[in-house]
């Protein structure tokens, strides 16, 4: 008898720490849903990546995913912006990816609690409405979505100093979804090109030269981002396959970011380059 009632006192113990996890009141927390028209959609996975410039919230979910960049971690409301500028506060870009087809924002707000975990959106995205949007983070990462931080390093003459990145500075056909914000890239490829660019001196301090081979002398456009892709400068229409670029004015000497061009043509051609910026 004396050994049956601890055993008794044990079982007593189990069971009402079992039933405590079974209790039906506590409450449960929904992943990020929304609707379009009367089609629910249910994220599988909703992640959100800080850096120095703000947040990207990434929603994955069956068929479908949902970028949304935030321009700060400090705002709750935001408003679509068409343009998010390094020097936003309180706005917001989304896109849109279901069927292999990129959309963009093009209206609405998000609300976020104070320490953006869960929040609602509605949001216009081009022919289509997220409406009754409950967001919810599973994850917070630390760091930006893309590193940025392997550059092709180069001396004053344009000389290589280490290994070149092989997808710096050249024509690219494939691009991540987050990569879009720069130009509202829709394709899901785009054209190959042999064309190659170099940037000099990089890590460069008040200016970068850019070495075009454009035998065409095509205007092309460079948007200059930040690790939370958000837009640092903007220089369009250049016809010289010779230009230098002032980087006076950005959001934090030092860092490094990513230039983005475009070459317009009968077809355009797209490419990019990390560059690290001297205090």
């Amino acid at each position: 008898m004396k050994t049956l009632f601890p055993f008794l006192i044990l079982l007593l113990l189990v069971t009402t720490f079992s039933c405590k996890d079974d209790d039906p009141d506590t409450p449960t927390v929904s992943p990020t849903s929304f609707d379009i028209g009367s089609q629910h959609f249910t994220a599988t996975e909703t992640s959100s990546y800080i850096s120095n410039y703000g947040e990207m919230i990434k929603v994955v979910g069956d068929g479908f995913e949902l970028y949304i960049t935030v321009s700060d971690t400090s705002s709750k409301l935001f408003a679509v912006t068409d343009t998010l500028k390094a020097s936003d506060i309180g706005k917001v870009r989304c896109i849109f990816k279901i069927n292999n087809e990129f959309k963009f924002s093009t209206s609405g707000t998000v609300s976020l609690d104070s320490g953006h975990k869960s929040g609602t959106f509605s949001v216009s995205i081009e022919d289509l409405s997220l409406t009754n949007g409950k967001l919810k983070v599973d994850t917070v990462i630390n760091k930006p979505i893309s590193d940025f931080t392997q550059i092709s390093k180069t001396d004053y003459n344009g000389f290589p100093i280490t290994i070149a990145d092989s997808n710096d500075w050249n024509i690219r056909q494939i691009w991540s979804t987050e990569e879009r914000f720069a130009f509202n890239l829709k394709p899901a490829t785009t054209p190959e090109s042999p064309s190659v660019l170099a940037a000099y001196p990089n890590p460069c301090n008040q200016y970068l030269a850019l070495n075009m081979n454009n035998p065409e002398l095509s205007s092309t456009d460079f948007v200059v981002v930040n690790a939370n892709f958000e837009v640092e400068f903007v220089f369009s229409g250049i016809n010289s396959n010779v230009c230098m670029f002032k980087m006076d004015g950005i959001s934090n000497p030092g860092d490094y970011y990513r230039m983005y061009y475009r070459i317009n043509s009968s077809e355009n051609f797209y490419g990019s380059g990390d560059i690290k910026t001297l205090k």
